[in-house]
């Protein structure tokens, strides 16, 4: 599991630590703080309906990069899990677009 995290920091530029089925992935610093937490196993209720497969999205700290992340990235959101290189796509271009 070591190997794989070292592989997708070194990927993506982001720090990733695993607790669990959480996720917490950050990069930057003062000036362009980027942090988020990927759940892999969410739990649904009345207001969020949660498919197998599903995968969890909560934005931590974004700074500068909230301008450049459409709305619904702001907030907890699920989606399916095939989506997320789409996400990360979405959230290292905010952080090392121009």
């Amino acid at each position: 599991m070591q190997k794989a995290v070292a592989f997708y920091e070194m990927l993506t530029g982001l720090t990733a630590s695993v607790n669990g089925s959480q996720v917490h992935c950050s990069c930057g610093g003062e000036q362009r703080p980027l942090s988020f937490e990927i759940d892999l196993a969410p739990v649904g209720d009345e207001n969020n309906e949660v498919l197998p497969g599903d995968v969890g999205f909560t934005a931590k700290e974004l700074g500068d990069c909230a301008d450049r992340l459409p709305d619904y990235m702001q907030d907890y959101l699920t989606f399916d899990r095939v989506q997320a290189p789409v996400l990360l796509s979405k959230l290292l271009q905010a952080r090392f677009g121009q």
